[in-house]
This record gives C-alpha cells, structure tokens and sequence, in this order.
C-alpha cells in the first residue's frame, strides 16, 4: 500500500468517527423528550420498579383525589406533586401519581440531584425539605437518600429506624441503650421525629425533619411543665378543626341557596318587565279602537 493510500485510509476513518460523534451528540441534544411511563424503565430497572409499585409514590394520585381535604377544598396545582408531566397551562397531566420520570425527567434525561426531593417535598403542607435544610444532616452534606430509599419512597430499615441512625450515632445510641428510654424500647424517632398534620397556613404541618427531640409529649403527657395547657389547647384545636369542617359546609349550602335565589330573583324581574311590555301593547291597541 502506497503511502498516499494509506493517508486517504486514515482520513475516511477519521471522517467516520466523527461522523458517528457528531450522530450521538444530535440524538442527546435533538430537543425535548417524550414522557414514556414507568413500564418502560421496568425494563431494565425491575427491581427498582417492583419498590416503587408498593410505594406511597406511586398511589399519590388515587391517595390524593379519596382524600377528604382534596374533595372539599382540591386545587389543581395539587395535581403538580401527585401526577406526572403536569402542565399547569391546560391543566392536564400525562400519567397519575409520581412516576419514575417526574424524579428522573422524561425518557432517558434520567436526572438526578439531591434537590430533586425538594420539588414537591416544601411549603405548609409538606415542609420536610424546609426543615432538613435547618438540620445538622444537612450541614454535614446529608440528602434524603442517605437515610430513604427513595424507590420505595420510606425510610431504610423501615421496622427499624433506628438501626439507620446507629450507622452515624452509635456513641448516642450506645448510652441510649443504658436508659429508661432504652430499657423501654423507644425508638430515635419517637423523639427526634414530631410530627403533626397542617391545620392552616398560620399552624402549619411539622415532619420532624429538623431532628429537634420535641416528641417528649408523646408519652410525657403528664410530667411536662404545663402539660395540662398543652392538653386543652390540643382539645380545643380538635374543636375548632370541627368547626372549621361544619362552618365550610354551611358557607357552601348558604352559596347554593344565593344562587338559586339570585335566580329566582332574575326571573322574576324579567316577568315583571313582560307583563308590562304587554300592558302597555294592549292600552295601545284599546286606545286605537
């Protein structure tokens, strides 16, 4: 082979490869991709798949639409964290509850960070990102997977949280072991994780998530300084939520009955008006004769 063969050989090789970059690079740039559904990525993640389908994840859809607040007071933008591929333009959604593609993007973009938890984990209702972002986990560079496994969307050693919790504060859970605490087999997160549901933006939902030991009122009900106010203010919260439900309802039939009276009242004028219109037409016509 001449040495000027031999030169074209290598330029025809060499426009090939970049010919073959230049393909691949088009593929994972050529624009948005198309939502595929879980099934897809089952079938390379099956395992994955099979810890999501059993997940509070994946039931987030049907969870939210039987729930009690979402009938009464149900907003679209619930739709954001409970379905996947929501546009908040035409208020569509391409597959209910939390797929893999709202955590991974579309298709194959299979994005992953540690904020992604944040996305819908955040605000009144679910502050947990709120509040983990306050922890000394996060300070010392902590994300939710350290301690979630986020397929199944629960916490590792879910019959025993605390076993996780050892894996870092062992010392803790050493001492821990020795106490009456210990003795009586309560758990890390009886009092690192409390806990209470939204009541309103002005009391909002707490996850615990700070790690603050504020559960002692969990069993501590009658030694706590001030306990007995604590208890009464909780009944008397109990009773305004009550209210709160009853109050709604009667706002609601009072709407319906405005409603239906504004009509009544509609309809009333316009007969009015009829009955003069043809009051009038029949003077002009006796005044003719």
């Amino acid at each position: 082979m001449t040495a000027r063969r031999k030169h074209n050989t290598i330029v025809i090789f060499l426009l090939v490869i970049l010919g073959i970059s230049i393909a691949s690079l088009h593929i994972v740039t050529s624009g948005p991709q198309e939502y595929t559904g879980p099934e897809s990525c089952k079938k390379c993640h099956a395992e994955n798949y099979e810890e999501w389908e059993k997940s509070k994840h994946a039931t987030a859809y049907s969870d939210l639409v039987a729930s009690k607040a979402f009938q009464e007071n149900g907003a679209p933008f619930c739709f954001m964290c409970h379905t996947t591929g929501y546009d908040p333009a035409t208020q569509t959604y391409v597959f209910e509850g939390v797929t893999c593609e709202l955590c991974h993007g579309p298709g194959q973009t299979m994005r992953v960070n540690k904020e992604v938890c944040a996305q819908c984990h955040t605000g009144t209702h679910h502050p947990t990102a709120d509040e983990f972002s306050l922890s000394k986990h996060y300070e010392k560079g902590m994300t939710c997977d350290t301690c979630h496994d986020v397929h199944a969307a629960e916490p590792k050693n879910p019959e025993n949280p605390s076993e996780t919790c050892i894996q870092c504060h062992a010392e803790e859970a050493a001492e821990e072991g020795e106490s009456t605490h210990g003795i009586h087999n309560v758990a890390c997160i009886d009092c690192h994780v409390f806990e209470r549901e939204y009541f309103s933006e002005n009391v909002p939902a707490i996850t615990g998530h700070t790690f603050e030991p504020l559960g002692c009122l969990k069993c501590h009900t009658e030694d706590l300084h001030g306990s007995k106010e604590i208890i009464e203010l909780e009944e008397e919260v109990s009773s305004l939520q009550s209210d709160k439900t009853q109050l709604e309802s009667r706002v609601s039939e009072l709407s319906t009955t405005l409603e239906k009276m504004s009509m009544y009242k509609t309809t009333t004028y316009l007969l009015i008006v009829v009955v003069a219109i043809l009051a009038i037409v029949s003077a002009l016509g006796l005044k003719k004769k």
